[in-house]
């Protein structure tokens, strides 16, 4: 297995951090991982030994604001940072793997940046793999989501604590859909 870590350049020369794992011998495809909020690509390490044993590589981003990439923590003022982002991303892997199969995988609101970037953007991928992913309305009050709406025109860096434990959360629906091996 070769692991290698770099820093990739994204949108508007953003430095975000990026990470991919090769198995023995050339790879039958590769899943580009794009993580959740408040996590980062270290989270899913523990799909890659399995993955690599059948003959996939991984890549791993750290989305701008997120882990070991540069920017304010779970900002984004513009969603075309996200898909020029995505855009650099995806360019970086199928240069990394040439001529093999890519499947974007995407987890929670990473599983709706992948299905935002796969519909308007309509890069050349093998495949899809959501988990999670946010495909409706949220289901809040109306009054809360006007609030937010006007927040995010007049105090667009706001944040606020969802409380919570994304150990707990992640590892409890993650490892329970996907048999991990320990050695």
């Amino acid at each position: 297995m070769q692991h290698k870590e770099e820093t990739l350049v994204g949108f508007e020369g953003r430095e975000l951090f990026y990470q991919s794992w090769k198995p023995e011998g050339a790879p039958k495809a590769t899943i580009a991982i794009v993580h959740g909020g408040a996590e980062h690509s270290g989270h899913y390490t523990f799909l890659v030994n399995d993955f690599l044993e059948r003959g996939f590589a991984l890549a791993g981003l750290d989305l701008r604001g997120h882990g070991r990439s540069k920017g304010r923590r779970g900002h984004v003022m513009d969603w075309n940072e996200i898909r020029g982002d995505m855009d650099c991303y995806l360019s970086r892997v199928q240069e990394e793997f040439p001529g093999t199969p890519v499947f974007l995988f995407g987890h929670s609101s990473g599983g709706t940046i992948v299905l935002d970037h796969s519909l308007r953007r309509s890069p050349a991928l093998a495949g899809v793999i959501l988990s999670g992913a946010g495909i409706r309305a949220p289901n809040a009050s109306p009054i809360l989501l006007t609030i937010a709406k006007v927040l995010s025109v007049l105090w667009p860096t706001l944040s606020f604590s969802n409380r919570l434990d994304f150990a707990c959360v992640f590892s409890k629906f993650i490892r329970g859909v996907w048999p991990v091996h320990r050695e």
